[in-house]
């Protein structure tokens, strides 16, 4: 009887971590927890690569739920926590299961197109890293540049520069502190760098 409580509790323990552990992590508003290693493009394609395994996790936590009723019925006494427990798991299980699965589909296009996604310049005194967010039909498109500043450990911290509207073509360059950034229609947008510091 030890044995199977034992048993139980290590599959509720499993089924636990299995869902909530990617639940936690795709909630997060940095890639892998904000760990922020190497660089931004590294970090955006290390979380691309986990998303089938985070999916995977999330069909075992679905699976156990489903094929493991009657260990999970001897863990909870409680028949409204049994089937909160059950009902409440399902429900995120199947939540995640598409929206895992809606991004490991597009984000194909941007695992095999990076630059369009993730741009990174360094010049004498400054880094730049540039973020396109492209949801395609469902919304606007946007540019947002960032001064990327060097921490300990390999890490970085990014500081908004500006926000801009998607341009079909750009470049940008820094010229005595200042980012010019010129776009397809011969426009040049100039941001004063000395209003960032990676110091502060």
């Amino acid at each position: 009887m030890n044995a199977q409580y034992n048993e139980s509790t290590l599959i509720i323990l499993l089924i636990t971590l299995c869902l909530y552990i990617p639940l936690i992590d795709s909630w997060h508003s940095g890639y892998l927890w904000g760990l922020n290693w190497q660089s931004p493009t590294l970090m955006f394609q290390l979380s691309m690569l986990l998303r089938p395994v985070k999916l995977a996790l999330v069909i075992l936590a679905l699976t156990l739920l489903l094929t493991k009723s009657n260990e999970i019925e001897q863990t909870f006494e409680n028949t409204i926590v049994r089937y909160a427990f059950i009902a409440s798991s399902g429900v995120v299980a199947a939540v995640q299961i598409l929206f895992l699965s809606l991004g490991v589909w597009l984000g194909t296009s941007k695992v095999t197109n990076p630059d369009y996604y993730h741009l990174e310049k360094t010049f004498e005194n400054y880094s730049i890293y540039v973020r396109t967010a492209d949801p395609g039909a469902m919304g606007s498109a946007y540019h947002y540049f960032y001064l990327q500043c060097s921490l300990d450990y390999n890490r970085y911290q990014l500081k908004l520069i500006e926000k801009l509207d998607w341009m079909r073509a750009y470049d940008f360059e820094v010229e005595e502190g200042v980012l010019l950034i010129q776009n397809n229609n011969g426009n040049t947008n100039k941001f004063n760098l000395s209003n960032f510091s990676c110091d502060s």
